[in-house]
């Protein structure tokens, strides 16, 4: 009994550091979101073009395990790109399990959550996917081996829509 709540107690002592670590939410605003990325490691930025694509960014951090990305589009007027479509990209993972897989609605958008394990080498993936209107956002962690999936998902549950 005194292990278990030692445990209990170390486990969300871990916890609380992970999430002390994400760094303070920024807002992008010419993408409509903020988020809160790693603070230990730069956040690198690249254009995303393509058919029916008006503004395209990817946003990505590598760090000491894990890589973040939040992919933000905004799409021409008449195009599509059901959520369907985004959560395909996650087959190139070859996850062996889905631990969940949700849809809902979050004010105006429709929002899917899959969270997934022994994907590629036993790597952890946890994924939000958002449309609204004509914006389309795809949030993203990957972590490898054993890593604390708490800490991770600080930065999934960090993803806001801005007006």
């Amino acid at each position: 009994m005194r292990f278990a709540l030692i445990a209990a107690i170390f486990l969300l002592a871990a916890g609380s550091a992970a999430f002390a670590a994400m760094g303070p939410r920024k807002v992008y605003k010419e993408d409509g979101f903020s988020a809160a990325f790693d603070d230990r490691s730069p956040v690198d930025v690249a254009a995303i073009q393509g058919e029916g694509i008006e503004r395209g960014k990817l946003y990505m951090q590598t760090g000491l395990g894990h890589v973040y990305r939040i992919m933000a589009i905004t799409l021409k007027s008449g195009a599509d790109y059901p959520l369907a479509a985004a959560v395909k990209q996650l087959d190139a993972f070859k996850c062996s399990r889905i631990l969940s897989d949700t849809t809902k609605r979050e004010g105006q958008a429709e929002v899917r959550e899959i969270h997934a394990d022994g994907c590629i080498n036993s790597d952890q993936l946890g994924a939000k996917f958002y449309k609204s209107g004509q914006r389309v956002y795809q949030v993203f962690y990957r972590t490898t081996g054993t890593a604390v999936r708490n800490y991770h998902d600080g930065f999934l549950y960090s993803f806001r829509l801005e007006p």
